[in-house]
């Protein structure tokens, strides 16, 4: 450089360049508006001002990070989207909830990842592309580079540099190497299997992507049942190890762990994976390429080794069609090889009528069927055995069968690849086969024989392009057709977001043991059974093959903030039941009524009613966000979606105006205006200290600890942003009532309004930076000061404050008592539990030892400065737990003995008041 400017040049343009920064910095420091503000100004009605003057340093390239304190991370994400073109107020709400808990955790000193990407293969691209006659991947990256445009006007802050693409091949070679990791584990099987097709969109669908109606999850069409070759991933398997692991998930994950436990069903049988053949079949074992089996799930593994035949529904998919009259029993031309025995054994059809007789008739010692079929049973199958001239054994009493133990029966079967493990009743293996061409391509090779093998890795990504195609070398084995269902790439895509430019690994497992499980996940509830499933499921299995490993668990995502929808004002004709676009409608009477000359295809005049309902295009009720934003601001409409309900109930978009919000930020810039003007011209450290002051100092030491500690406990233990909001109206209105010579004046009274403006700038970063911009002109008392409110450090606690001593004994909430940090924050857990026993929940303690009841086990969940939870298991003299309904009715006696005791003392105290007044 020195040699084409010369030296002159080069000290010219460094001490131009460096000039043009600290005036750059400078401009950072001033606010947009003179303050204090004229009596006649009002904050909220020069919103669009102060938005345009701190965008970039707010939302944009300029924001910074404050220094990020060792070993602190947070990785907060939201699910992502799928690229249509366009963002809806659904997309606004999710990344904006995401957004303030991600600003939360950067203002308080973690390193924090809060990506974006795009979940970008899928039927609606193709089919959206053929009828424009477009490229999939054309049409998907205009449709990426609008959205990301859009978002990027939101004034949310996402890390851009972690961006992922799912249709990108740097991303699916990967999502291909998880596939042929599971066909080495054995977890990948293609076989002709039952399927749902939807004629629509002409693709297999998985089962969980048919509604309780039988019709398909996206196109709406009714899913026709087809027999047909397809790859399934054996997620039930991991059911078990699945189910189980939502105990640990219940407190945080909220309704979604009974969801999904629901989804996964009970797991108390052991599934085995019956080969299917004809019978008289000359060969020993069916061929590979036309391999069926009956998935056969049993309560009693033991009766496998002895049964006689095989009991299946008639309604079921292996015999359904094949012509032979239902309304009997009947022996079936397939036969199931016995997995333990080796021998093949008959299949029986008999009237799904006939399995629930057997089992109810016998009351209980036959065995239950599961999935439609059981195994046959001496006593209860005695009389249909000798009709169908079939012989029942008795082996389980006698030779070799009997001493059987179940691990026997499990070894064996595993060692088959059978299966023999424990598994839901219910949950059948995932169909991932798509015959579609916009997806993932199944990296695998066919043969002509019906033999298969895995792309080799070193030959990954299989492109799109090689679909179908021949393999190198071969005149007959051809790669893949079928596509991956995208179910398969959003189940990993939070693992690429911590390493999305490594060629070498789908991620590097240090950053997967620093930075996982995901520490807020925040999303649909729609996907709690689904997405989430396959998610951990995956999440497992990756950490099995030692792919990633985390710090004490293999679940992915901590805790989840279930999004709610946002609804839309609708207006219908009810006689017609038709919607009617809110330009066709006349809104200045007392009743909504159709405008003249509308093309509606209601008659004009006609009054509508008017209801909130899911954003839908047929209904005429969606908001563009970028409009939204556009004309209230990025500020008024994310406090206006957050201040709205909590992140898990829906919201009526437009029910409620802004008129509260804009006061109490007009009330904020009056609490601001107050201490500006009373410290204009005086030095730091200067505070003019009444008997006035000093006997309010106290006081508003305590709220200032109440509404902190509040806020942060709201945004980081129990995601209830709307409250967080609150909280912060609660601190605006305590300050707004303190004498404007205090707030001038009160070190107590600085501090709350530092911590004021530094909270609120994850909600509204533009508002916060005016406000901080404001106060910074004057010297301050006390109070540490950083040059910009995004570096500003997040508020603490004192020492001596206040937190929540909570007990929990046999998952029983018994009540919550305060109590000051010192005395709790640093005790043992054996000290904590005496000190709960003869302090703040001595009642409860002292009930449960006269009862001859027994702490078995102990643990504590605890954030400092924030709440200590205790939670026991409690045994009574009989060893047994002690029941819910016994600590709720002794909670009610504790409670009506309290009232009793307060009565008692209201009385005393009017009494006291009469004989002082005589």
């Amino acid at each position: 450089m020195s040699r084409l400017l010369g030296h002159r040049s080069v000290v010219r343009l460094l001490q131009q360049c460096r000039t043009e920064a600290g005036s750059a910095a400078a401009a950072a420091k001033q606010p947009c508006l003179s303050w204090p503000l004229d009596e006649n100004c009002r904050l909220s009605g020069r919103m669009e001002e102060v938005e345009k003057h701190w965008r970039e340093r707010t939302t944009g390239k300029e924001m910074r990070r404050p220094p990020h304190k060792e070993g602190q991370s947070a990785y907060i994400l939201s699910q992502f989207p799928y690229p249509s073109g366009s963002l809806h107020m659904g997309h606004l709400r999710v990344y904006t909830i995401s957004d303030v808990i991600a600003r939360y955790y950067r203002a308080a000193g973690h390193e924090v990842i809060h990506p974006m990407g795009w979940d970008a293969f899928g039927l609606p691209a193709e089919n959206a592309a053929r009828e424009r006659g477009v490229d999939p991947a054309e049409w998907t990256k205009s449709n990426i580079e609008s959205m990301r445009g859009q978002l990027l006007r939101t004034g949310i802050h996402f890390d851009w540099d972690r961006e992922i693409n799912t249709s990108s091949p740097d991303f699916y070679k990967w999502t291909q190497w998880i596939f042929t990791q599971m066909h080495r584990a054995g977890l990948v099987r293609r076989g002709m299997n039952e399927v749902n097709w939807d004629p629509v969109d002409n693709t297999v669908l998985a089962a969980e992507q048919i509604d309780a109606e039988g019709h398909s999850w996206r196109s709406g069409a009714l899913a026709e049942k087809r027999r047909m070759h397809t790859w399934m991933i054996e997620t039930p398997k991991y059911a078990k190890r699945l189910y189980d692991g939502l105990s640990s998930l219940a407190g945080r994950w909220h309704e979604v762990a009974e969801i999904q436990a629901h989804w996964i069903g009970k797991c108390d049988v052991r599934r085995f994976m019956m080969p299917v053949r004809l019978r008289d079949s000359s060969s020993s074992t069916p061929s590979s390429s036309t391999l069926e089996y009956l998935d056969l799930r049993l309560s009693d593994p033991l009766s496998l080794p002895s049964a006689s035949f095989v009991l299946l529904s008639a309604t079921d998919s292996l015999v359904r069609s094949d012509g032979r009259d239902k309304g009997q029993p009947y022996i079936s031309d397939l036969e199931v090889l016995n997995v333990v025995t080796g021998r093949f054994i008959p299949i029986v059809v008999v009237p799904k009528e006939y399995l629930d007789g057997t089992s109810s008739t016998h009351g209980g010692s036959a065995p239950s069927y599961v999935l439609g079929a059981r195994l046959s049973h001496e006593e209860a199958d005695s009389t249909l055995a000798r009709s169908l001239g079939l012989e029942l054994r008795t082996e389980r009493r006698g030779g070799t069968v009997a001493t059987m133990t179940t691990n026997d029966v499990e070894e064996i079967a595993a060692f088959g690849g059978y299966g023999g493990y424990m598994t839901s009743r219910t949950l059948m293996d995932w169909a991932v086969s798509r015959q579609r061409a916009w997806g993932t391509p199944i990296p695998m090779i066919l043969a002509e024989d019906g033999t298969s093998m895995p792309v080799p890795g070193d030959k990954l990504p299989l492109l799109s392009s090689q679909r179908g195609e021949k393999t190198q070398g071969s005149s007959s084995a051809r790669f893949e057709t079928d596509t991956l269902d995208t179910f398969f790439d959003s189940a990993w895509y939070y693992l690429r977001y911590l390493d999305p430019r490594n060629e070498k690994k789908l991620v590097d497992p240090t950053l997967a043991t620093r930075h996982m499980p995901v520490d807020v996940y925040v999303g649909g509830v729609e996907h709690a059974a689904l997405h989430l499933y396959y998610a951990r499921f995956f999440s497992y299995f990756l950490s099995d093959i030692g792919a990633v490993k985390y710090e004490g668990t293999t679940e992915p995502f901590r805790h989840l903030v279930p999004q709610g929808i946002v609804r839309g004002a609708t207006y219908v004709d009810n006689a017609t039941g038709r919607y009617v676009k809110e330009s066709d409608v006349d809104l200045t009477g007392p009743h909504p009524r159709v405008k003249e000359g509308t093309t509606s295809g209601v008659d004009a005049g006609t009054q509508l009613t008017v209801q909130y309902e899911k954003m839908s295009k047929s209904k005429h009720n969606g908001v563009d966000p970028v409009a939204v934003l556009e004309q209230d601001g990025i500020d008024l409409a994310r406090l206006q979606l957050l201040d709205s309900a909590s992140p898990r109930a829906p919201i009526n978009w437009g029910d409620a105006d802004l008129s509260g919000i804009k006061r109490w930020i007009d009330r904020m810039a009056w609490v601001v205006n107050a201490y500006v003007e009373g410290r204009k011209g005086v030095e730091r450290g200067y505070a003019n200290k009444t008997d006035k002051i000093e006997k309010q100092e106290e006081e508003i030491r305590e709220f200032y600890n109440y509404f902190v500690r509040n806020v942060g406990m709201t945004l980081e233990v129990l995601h209830l942003l709307n409250t967080s909001i609150a909280r912060l109206q609660g601190l605006t209105n305590s300050l707004r009532k303190v004498d404007k010579e205090v707030l001038a004046n009160s070190v107590q009274a600085e501090r709350c309004i530092y911590a004021l403006i530094t909270m609120l700038q994850v909600f509204a970063p533009h508002t916060a930076s005016e406000l901080f911009a404001a106060i910074r002109q004057v010297q301050p008392i006390e109070m540490k000061c950083a040059e910009r409110v995004d570096e500003q450090p997040w508020p603490e606690v004192d020492e001596d404050a206040t937190i929540d001593l909570t007990l929990h004994v046999n998952g029983v909430n018994c009540g919550r008592a305060p109590v000051k940090r010192p005395l709790v924050e640093d005790l043992s857990m054996e000290e904590l539990i005496s000190r709960a026993s003869n302090h703040e929940h001595s009642a409860m303690m002292n009930w449960l030892k006269e009862s001859n009841g027994l702490v078995k086990n102990a643990s504590k969940d605890a954030r400092r400065g924030f709440f200590i939870t205790l939670s026991l298991e409690a045994l009574n003299g009989n060893g047994e737990k002690v029941s819910e309904e016994r600590i709720k009715k002794q909670l009610d006696a504790m409670a009506k003995e309290r009232n009793r005791v307060a009565r008692e003392e209201k009385k005393k105290s009017k009494k006291n008041k009469k004989e002082k007044a005589i």
